[in-house]
C-alpha cells in the first residue's frame, strides 16, 4: 500500500486558535479549533477524521470478508466514535478511544 500524507497547520493560542488540515489527495480539508475539538463548536477535530478512517477500513475489510464467504452483495454500513476525556489545565485526561460498531444490511433483491 503506498504511504498517504495530510498536513494540519494551527495559528495562535490554544484556546482563541484555529486550524485547517489537508489530505495530499485534496479529497479531505477542513478548519478545527479548541471549540470543535473539546466542546461543541462547528468544525471538524482530531477524533471525527480517526473515527471517519477507521469506519472506512472497517467497512471495506467486513465487504472484503462477506465477498469471501458469502458470496453475496451486501452493504457494511460502519460507525466509528471516538472518546476524549475532559480536559484539565490543558491537558487531556485520557487517550483516545475507538469503539467500532457493526452493522449490514442486505442490498434491495439480495436478502
Amino acid at each position: 500500500m503506498p504511504n498517504r500524507r495530510a498536513s494540519a497547520v494551527w495559528e495562535g493560542g490554544l484556546k482563541g486558535g484555529k486550524g485547517t488540515f489537508k489530505g495530499e489527495s485534496d479529497a479531505i480539508s477542513g478548519n478545527y479549533s479548541f471549540s470543535s475539538r473539546f466542546e461543541e463548536g462547528s468544525g471538524s477535530n482530531p477524533e471525527e477524521l480517526l473515527a471517519a478512517a477507521h469506519a472506512a477500513c472497517v467497512s471495506m475489510a467486513l465487504a472484503a470478508q462477506l465477498d469471501r464467504e458469502v458470496h453475496a452483495q451486501a452493504w457494511p454500513l460502519d460507525q466509528a466514535d471516538v472518546a476524549i476525556a475532559a480536559l484539565r489545565a490543558g491537558a487531556v485526561d485520557g487517550a483516545a478511544v475507538l469503539v467500532p460498531s457493526h452493522q449490514v444490511r442486505a442490498l434491495p433483491g439480495h436478502a
